[in-house]
């Protein structure tokens, strides 16, 4: 079975076929046509990249951008295999890397290693490699160990598939990991361009310290944080999925509608962008939340701030972009958890940056008091998406009705008082 056989893409082939049936003007069976064709074309670049690179130690996962996938299989069919694989290795670069990184904290098994992984990052970014890949080796076997009733990721009996997944199908992830698994029983002292876990964790592969394999290693823990998702998600998602078979052909028809809507509204995307917002120049560096505009991501996140120097952990969940799945009561909980103790005295805006019409990342220096009258310091992201809002469907463009919404990652501030105030350690 083919990631194009995915339950979902064969609904969603299933609802053209009938929308083809029943069209009746140019302009329905010419929408119903590019759609088909467009279907045709992506549907298959997961299986595609997964048979072209899964044995150089690569596999699709849901969060890897599409273009890139398409733009590495272009390569290896124009320049080789081998010329793909050295592109796959450079797009793992400092972006790439941090924005896997911000969505970890939403997998429950990373929050605790979230420390680790972030010293791992910065062994990466400093060329540290032979420190970097046993980390994340073994943070890659701990998630799913305790995800997996204590059955690590490496273990032959751990299960790395999940129902309608492309990070979780039995081409990807499953045929990796019996290659990084390999045994090795002699000692090889040449580079070796796979994370060869027996190889590099007993010692025997002393070639292991290059970008190639750290990169590689990035990518496991990316798909293996999409898999454990789909994994949580299965259930909901199974329901959609049997709510959505039963659908008839005019609901079908509407939501065609809305996905038309959607899509045109993501191509002009960059029309809805603001202009650069500079603190200081544009807006207050500080101030109440009623200093600033409304429906601004900065008025947002000041409100965010206000709760949580009242410690008022059901309002801070109100301003959290979550699922369903997660209960206002259970973010309350997850909050206190990490802000206890951790009050905010003051703050500032350093800077705020939109990428996106419904994205925006905003620094920010806050004095925090922890445990005590001692104020200290710290420089901290906060990530801010402009989504439905009693849902987490993305809205792009801002003159709609909509609300910005804080992504958990509280990874920095979780760390206060712990390991990130030990002595030698960087705040960021």
């Amino acid at each position: 079975m083919k990631i194009a056989d995915n339950p979902t893409i064969q609904l969603l082939k299933e609802r053209i076929a009938m929308l083809e049936s029943q069209a009746v003007t140019l302009e329905q069976k010419s929408n119903l046509a590019k759609l088909k064709k467009e279907l045709a074309e992506l549907a298959p670049v997961s299986d595609e990249f997964n048979a072209t690179f899964s044995s150089s130690g690569w596999a699709a996962y849901d969060s890897l951008s599409l273009p890139l996938m398409k733009k590495a299989l272009t390569i290896a069919k124009t320049k080789g295999v081998s010329q793909a694989n050295n592109y796959l290795t450079s797009i793992y670069d400092q972006g790439l890397v941090e924005a896997g990184i911000t969505r970890l904290w939403g997998i429950e098994p990373f929050r605790s290693r979230l420390h680790l992984i972030k010293l791992a990052y910065d062994d990466f970014l400093c060329g540290r490699y032979h420190a970097c890949i046993p980390v994340l080796l073994m943070m890659i076997d701990g998630v799913v160990a305790d995800s997996e009733k204590n059955l690590g990721f490496f273990s032959e009996k751990s299960d790395v598939t999940a129902w309608d997944s492309i990070a979780g199908h039995q081409t990807g992830l499953s045929t990796i990991k019996s290659i990084f698994y390999s045994s090795r029983g002699k000692t090889v002292k040449n580079k070796i361009t796979l994370p060869f876990r027996n190889g590099i964790m007993h010692g025997r592969d002393l070639g292991y310290a290059n970008r190639e394999v750290a990169a590689k290693c990035w990518a496991l823990l990316f798909t293996i944080r999409d898999v454990l998702e789909a994994k949580r998600d299965e259930e909901v998602n199974r329901r959609k999925y049997e709510i959505d078979k039963i659908k008839s052909a005019e609901d079908i028809r509407r939501d065609m509608k809305l996905l038309e809507d959607g899509l045109r509204e993501v191509l002009e995307m960059d029309s809805f962008k603001r202009i650069p917002v500079t603190p200081g120049i544009d807006i207050a560096v500080t101030g109440s939340s009623s200093d600033y505009r409304a429906n601004t991501p900065e008025k947002a996140l000041i409100e965010f701030i206000e709760f949580w120097k009242r410690s008022d952990y059901g309002k801070m969940a109100d301003c959290i972009y979550r699922s369903s799945q997660i209960t206002k009561s259970k973010m309350a909980g997850r909050l206190r958890q990490v802000f206890a103790n951790k009050l905010p005295a003051y703050f500032s805006l350093n800077e705020i940056q939109d990428l996106s019409s419904c994205k925006c990342d905003i620094t920010i220096t806050v004095g925090i008091n922890y445990k005590s009258d001692y104020t200290s310091d710290y420089r901290l992201l906060f990530r801010l998406l402009y989504s439905e809002k009693a849902g987490t469907e993305l809205v792009v463009n801002p003159t709609k009705e909509g609300q910005w919404k804080v992504v958990e990652n509280f990874a920095t501030i979780h760390q206060i008082g712990g390991i990130l105030d030990l002595p030698g350690l960087d705040e960021e």
